[in-house]
């Protein structure tokens, strides 16, 4: 099986050249790091790494050399300690082999409702896309998909119908349709978008619901940094050689936003600048930009 990263890039295209086409300046071949469910799966990283490496020398910094570093919301685990989420053999790729799919929507749904960390339910939401991955040869992955969705937006529609609206179900909704996104899910998918990412209309109401229910800007710090993942440039095809904050971008804007409003919050901090770091950029330049706003 190809790794999610070339399986993504590969099926996208730019109005003048293949994707692969610009991945074959950096001399990365995707080819020679299967991701495989039953080894636990070559990890995004050890790809990136060799591209990396590449891409410094080369000093380009296009979407296509950011592309080597696979998709940043299922190629790059988010960091959560020791919650519960589902089963995993470590790492960005480790998924178990011993896991019934089948129970996918079910236990996604169940761990998503109890867990108030926006960080931890964006870590179950990109297993569970990586799991839907691997299941694809037995034509199930789809219809599992679409069970997640519904199940989760049943929430969604309590919520609007009851008066108790939850901005945790926008979220997560859009988040999932983003993460099926990356690991190209197909067309189906790419739904309610808006700036370029499929979801990201949703991702909209989650915070505009957020706002009406008056919830905090450090209650919503975890979810701008989601916001940010999801609309990483990369993804919409646009050039990440600017310094942060130089430029009106929704992803700077979710960044630094997520920096200056989570301060305090160890784990967010880690998080943000473990993302930063994979993609040769500093939490220092975002904590700068941040102080400034």
């Amino acid at each position: 099986m190809q790794t999610l990263a070339r399986r993504f890039w590969t099926s996208q295209r730019s109005g003048r050249v293949l994707v692969t086409t610009a991945l074959a300046i950096t001399g990365l071949a995707f080819a020679i790091a299967p991701l495989t469910a039953s080894a636990g799966g070559e990890k995004c990283a050890a790809a990136a790494k060799a591209a990396k490496e590449k891409a410094v020398r080369v000093a380009l910094a296009s979407p296509s050399v950011l592309s080597a570093y696979g998709p940043p919301m299922v190629c790059h685990e988010v960091l959560i300690g020791k919650s519960r989420s589902l089963p995993w053999d470590g790492g960005h790729g480790g998924a178990d082999s011993k896991y019934d799919v089948s129970k996918l929507p079910a236990d996604t749904v169940d761990l998503l409702i109890k867990e108030p960390s926006a960080l931890v339910r964006m870590e179950t939401l990109r297993r569970a896309a990586v799991y839907l991955s691997y299941s694809r040869g037995d034509g199930k992955a789809k219809g599992l998909a679409w069970q997640l969705i519904g199940r989760r937006s049943e929430y969604v529609m309590f919520g609007e119908a009851s008066g108790k609206r939850d901005p945790n179900a926008w979220f997560d909704v859009a988040y999932f349709i983003g993460c099926l996104h990356q690991v190209d899910m197909g067309d189906g998918f790419k739904f309610a978008e808006s700036d370029g990412v499929p979801g990201y209309l949703l991702m909209r109401k989650a915070f505009k619901t957020a706002q009406a229910l008056n919830w905090s800007e450090k209650d919503l710090a975890q979810m701008q940094f989601g916001a940010a993942v999801m609309a990483h440039p990369a993804m919409r095809h646009k050039e990440w050689n600017y310094a942060i904050g130089s430029k009106d971008d929704i992803y700077d804007q979710h960044l630094v936003t997520a920096l200056k409003t989570g301060k305090g919050d160890e784990l967010l901090e880690t998080n943000i600048a473990a993302h930063l770091k994979t993609f040769g950029k500093s939490i220092d330049d975002v904590r700068k930009v941040a102080a400034t706003k």
